[in-house]
């Protein structure tokens, strides 16, 4: 397995999708597979879908995450990539789900709170187009309140 140092987080630019969707999108573009590792939706598969609050924040699998991503020039080695479907808006689910996941990954891997990055602050780009401190801090505020839980009931 591959050591695993970051996560990086995008956005799709698109206001619907899915992890299939983004794979054509990708080998479109002449690549092998999709290039993020996870997709977490936002409800909506289609320009003409209906809201479907079952598929919003729904985490679906893309790139194997033991083979390197295709997702920010320079830090795929060693990174996983994560991309929320959306545009400039995102939902409350998604990014509720987002944090959770993210979360699990930071223990899974032995990651920090700093170690979560969106692909702007590694690259030149507007990707994703939400605030990362402000993410970070909500991880933390979410690292602490689960601290706070785990010391009461002991």
């Amino acid at each position: 397995m591959r050591e695993i140092r970051r996560i990086v987080l995008h956005h799709s630019a698109s206001a619907f999708g899915t992890a299939m969707m983004i794979d054509s999108w990708h080998r479109g573009r002449g690549w092998s597979e999709i290039g993020y590792h996870y997709v977490v939706r936002n409800g909506y598969e289609s320009a003409r879908a209906i809201y479907d609050v079952k598929q919003d924040g729904f985490i679906e699998d893309g790139r194997d995450v033991a083979r390197v991503g295709a997702h920010v020039r320079g830090h795929n080695a060693d990174s996983i990539g994560i991309c929320l479907i959306g545009e400039e808006t995102f939902t409350e689910i998604q990014f509720l789900r987002t944090m959770l996941f993210v979360q699990s990954l930071l223990d899974e891997y032995g990651l920090k709170i700093e170690d979560v990055v969106g692909h702007g602050e590694l690259a030149l780009t507007e990707c994703p187009t939400f605030n990362m401190p402000l993410f970070r801090a909500a991880l933390m505020m979410g690292r602490d309140y689960d601290t706070e839980e785990s010391e009461r009931t002991e």
